[in-house]
């Protein structure tokens, strides 16, 4: 699994560090490490490459619309967008979702 996002690589991993995840990661890239930002691909292309996956074999998770535009970008499997508990399970915003989760314990990979 890898970590993209909008912060610097160094918030991220301490974020990741605070939280007691890091471990599950076995790449971790942020905003600093690419020309462009999300929703291009490039951040995308970067992880796969870096896990060795074909980006077509990717599943995006993210809780913006912008984490799913760039997983449309870059032809993932699926794109899952995440809403909070209290927010409303339409997720009118997460326009290019292709499912909505409330929370992770609902997944499985078949």
């Amino acid at each position: 699994m890898a970590v993209v996002t909008s912060d610097d690589t160094d918030i991220a991993g301490q974020h990741l560090h605070l939280l007691n995840i890091h471990h599950f990661f076995q790449s971790i890239i942020g905003s600093d490490q690419i020309e462009r930002p999300k929703p291009f691909p490039d951040i995308g292309h970067r992880a796969c490459k870096e896990l060795m996956i074909d980006p077509r074999h990717a599943a995006v998770f993210g809780d913006t619309n912008g984490d799913m535009h760039l997983g449309e970008n870059l032809n993932a499997k699926v794109n899952v967008g995440i809403v909070a508990h209290d927010a409303d399970m339409n997720a009118w915003h997460l326009t290019y979702a292709d499912h909505i989760i409330r929370d992770y314990e609902k997944l499985s990979i078949t």
